[in-house]
């Protein structure tokens, strides 16, 4: 199966161009005082949103085509994004250093453990009163009874393919037990919007989008 590395190098805007929605509804109420982390950025399309309409912002982007992707258009447009190739783990953000997070479409491929150590680590990077935007897969989505039955479980409702790939499903309003003490923002489960990856055909996932803020 095709890494995330060589479907950046062929297919331009593999997740799409424009910013997801919960990005585009509450990118407002982000300080711009502090700068914005794009966990998982990919070739950048949250990312450009935030920039362009001002805010700094850190692209975290472990797949080299995907982050020399977002590097491309930042030398050509000027604007303020500071890239980083490399994963989460490696990544050395400052403490409450930044007004928001974007966590979007990471957990579906992470393990449990690497879920649980990606919220620990965003909660230390967010800034008093900043924001979390998080989007996941749930256990209602069309490919999760595939990957229960062709995959290895590895954890509760998290599954891994013969080549090492992981998909991860949360339940029903079990991402807001990642987040005690947040404010919830916005919180929606079910059908996302329809989507292609480059020129594939239509999908649709079952989806978790929320919006916390930190105290």
């Amino acid at each position: 199966m095709p890494t995330f590395d060589d479907r950046y190098r062929t297919t331009r805007n593999v997740f799409g161009s424009g910013p997801d929605r919960i990005i585009e509804m509450y990118a407002a109420l982000m300080s711009p005082v502090l700068p914005v982390l794009d966990v998982g950025a990919g070739q950048g399309r949250n990312t450009f949103y935030l920039a362009r309409w001002g805010f700094t912002v850190d692209a975290v982007e472990p797949a080299a085509s995907g982050a020399a992707a977002i590097a491309e258009v930042v030398e050509g447009e000027g604007i303020p994004v500071r890239v980083h190739t490399c994963g989460f783990e490696d990544f050395e953000g400052e403490p409450a250093g930044h007004a928001g997070i974007l966590l979007i479409g990471t957990t579906q491929v992470l393990s449990r453990d690497g879920i649980a150590s990606l919220f620990e680590r965003a909660d230390a990077w967010t800034a008093s009163r900043g924001l979390v935007f998080v989007t996941a897969f749930t256990v209602d989505d069309s490919r999760y009874e595939f990957h229960e039955r062709e995959w290895s479980e590895v954890g509760r409702h998290s599954f891994a393919g013969p080549d090492g790939e992981v998909r991860t499903y949360l339940d029903p309003d079990e991402l807001k037990s990642f987040f005690n003490g947040y404010k919830v923002v916005h919180y929606r489960e079910g059908p996302g919007p329809e989507h292609s990856h480059g020129n594939g055909s239509v999908e649709r996932h079952s989806l978790v989008e929320a919006v916390f803020r930190k105290p």
